[in-house]
């Protein structure tokens, strides 16, 4: 947006600060009780899996789908969506093989609190 607008500024992006527990660090967070905060914990436990079958080349589609049913059968999280994008446009990709970045978007609800977080990874 800012290239298209012209704007006369850097976007600097840095990695996403966390809990020990691996959870994206959020003032939503404290709306959430200790149970809730557990529940929490696999949405980066589904990024990670994702992350370590990318390194071991296994299929976009196949890392996805194994991360939404995993999502699906934790209690107590409904999932919004969790999509794989390319970071320079943000449109849906379903493979990896081509592009240098990606980034795995992932969006659900704990408790009624919307928690998102997301993955960037440098291909090549």
């Amino acid at each position: 947006m800012c290239q298209d607008l012209n704007f006369p500024c850097e976007i600097v992006g840095v990695d996403t600060i966390r809990e020990q527990s691996g959870l994206a660090l959020s003032s939503r967070n404290r709306r959430l009780s200790r149970k809730g905060l557990k529940v929490a914990t696999v949405i980066s436990q589904g990024l990670n899996e994702i992350k370590e079958g990318i390194a071991n080349s296994q299929p976009l589609s196949q890392l996805l789908l194994s991360c939404k049913e995993m999502y699906q059968e934790k209690n107590g999280f409904d999932l919004e969506y969790l999509e794989a994008v390319d970071p320079s446009d943000l449109s849906p990709v379903d493979n990896y093989s081509s592009l240098s970045e990606l980034a795995v978007c992932v969006a659900g609800y704990v408790e009624g609190v919307r928690l998102i977080d997301n993955l960037y990874l440098r291909l090549k």
